[in-house]
């Protein structure tokens, strides 16, 4: 999986849904990085994020429960 920690705490993975992938940021939830798995549950706002001209859509993290979490 391409699971990153940005900076000092910023989270940013990529989803996939059959072909299509959708990068994900969660800004304060780069400690949870170790324990992110493939079923975690993520609550997220869909948001266009523009980077030297170029447009595509980014799944803010607002909430991110992982399986070690009851």
């Amino acid at each position: 999986q391409d699971i990153r920690t940005m900076g000092r705490n910023t989270l940013k993975f990529t989803i996939r849904d059959g072909t299509r992938n959708y990068e994900a940021i969660g800004f304060g939830m780069g400690h949870q990085s170790q324990q992110l798995t493939s079923t975690a549950k993520i609550t997220f706002h869909p948001r266009i994020h523009e980077w030297q001209g170029i447009q595509r859509l980014q799944l803010e993290l607002k909430d991110l429960e992982t399986d070690t979490e009851g």
